[in-house]
């Protein structure tokens, strides 16, 4: 398969500085090995007034972290924006629709990879809608857009879903066997977000389930996605 034909410019929505690398960081390593571009944007930092949350030190700290990780995956470009982490529901909703609107236009993707819209964490929803709100297939200006996938963060992900409409169902498999090795290593440098071997956010978390999708079709490893929008 010619992946820069599948593919084309593939932009990737990340909530927070990691999401990108649990998510589909062996995608990506395996777009860009195939000379794929492919555009990382981080939508959450500081924000513009006093954080409750976190500091300055904390959102640089992890931007480094991330900086570190994305060189094993094919150094794809990035870009950060600066929506108040783990408050975007506490801000107007038109900003961060307008957010996820200007780096759409700015990238033209063909392809965008972006969280669920039924994870857990607030800031995985809310930038999943403004992605569905800013990609409306009747837009002149989504034209060039073909394809939107939602991918699976393993803290977030399949968390408290006691309604079938709350499960991440995958229809897509990727074949990763030759780049889990990279997934692997660039969570290595998320020094601040590693968990213990028995939690989500581990090393031992992410090639298990690495593992199951790949069992699910008969690969080696595997990362999993849910197709919301094709256009063939």
């Amino acid at each position: 398969m010619n992946l820069s034909n599948k593919f084309g410019k593939v932009l990737v929505l990340a909530a927070h500085a990691d999401d990108e690398t649990l998510g589909c960081g062996a995608t990506i390593a395996k777009l860009t090995s195939a000379n794929v571009s492919c555009h990382i944007h981080v939508l959450t930092g500081i924000g513009d007034t006093k954080h409750p949350l976190f500091n300055i030190e904390t959102i640089e700290n992890i931007r480094c972290e991330f900086r570190k990780a994305i060189n094993h995956l094919g150094s794809p470009k990035y870009s950060f924006a600066n929506l108040p982490a783990a408050l975007l529901n506490d801000i107007p909703t038109h900003l961060v629709n307008s957010e996820v609107k200007s780096i759409i236009e700015k990238i033209q993707p063909n392809t965008i990879f972006a969280p669920s819209s039924n994870d857990l964490h607030l800031d995985h929803k809310i930038i999943n809608y403004a992605l569905r709100v800013a990609a409306r297939p009747y837009l002149k200006s989504n034209s060039n857009l073909r394809e939107i996938f939602e991918y699976e963060v393993l803290s977030e992900t399949n968390i408290f879903s006691d309604q079938p409409s709350y499960i991440f169902q995958p229809n897509l498999y990727i074949d990763i066997n030759d780049f889990v090795q990279n997934k692997l290593d660039a969570f290595s440098e998320y020094k601040s977000q590693m968990q213990e071997s028995n939690q989500p956010r581990s090393i031992e978390g992410i090639r298990t389930l690495a593992m199951y999708r790949g069992l699910n079709v008969g690969f080696d490893f595997a990362e999993a996605f849910k197709i919301i929008y094709q256009k063939l």
